[in-house]
């Protein structure tokens, strides 16, 4: 998933509970599970989980221009949501959360650890899980279904 699907996933999830830690815990678990759905993205990766040299300028684009959507959702929403929300610890936990595992995948990229190979291992067995079974939808889908509901997200706070 993108970004800026999670970070509207982690938006919801700050919006309805009321505690940080379990906004973070379920932002990070809301991470894993939705990753579980085929998102068009695993020809960016070598089945090693290995930037593919030939689309790794594709790739980071897609990853810049996805954090820039990202940023730009979270302004969005800071105008439709009150300020007591959007500066509240839950939601800001719960955002963070939610988009962490690509973060730490993002830095393992850079800066190569035990931890971060471990980690990789473990967000990429979630990522592939149905799509190395079932097969990859194509990214235009995918990324037209995640601009349906992250516009869907920005509807339910406008209205």
């Amino acid at each position: 998933m993108t970004t800026t699907t999670h970070t509207a996933i982690g938006t919801l999830v700050g919006t309805a509970v009321g505690n940080p830690l379990l906004g973070f815990i379920l932002g990070l678990s809301s991470h894993y599970l939705v990753d579980m759905i085929p998102h068009g993205d695993m020809f960016m990766r070598e089945p090693d989980n290995l930037v593919n040299k030939i689309t790794e300028k594709l790739a980071h684009v897609f990853v810049i221009t996805d954090i820039a959507l990202g940023l730009t959702l979270l302004t969005v929403l800071g105008y439709f949501l009150p300020n007591e929300i959007t500066r509240s610890p839950v939601y800001i936990a719960s955002i963070f959360g939610s988009i962490l595992p690509d973060l730490m995948v993002g830095i393992n990229d850079l800066v190569k650890t035990a931890l971060g190979r471990k980690h990789t291992q473990v967000h990429f067995f979630f990522h592939d899980f149905f799509c190395r079974k079932h097969g990859d939808p194509k990214l235009r889908y995918a990324l037209a279904a995640q601009a349906l509901f992250v516009l869907g997200v920005i509807y339910y706070f406008s209205i």
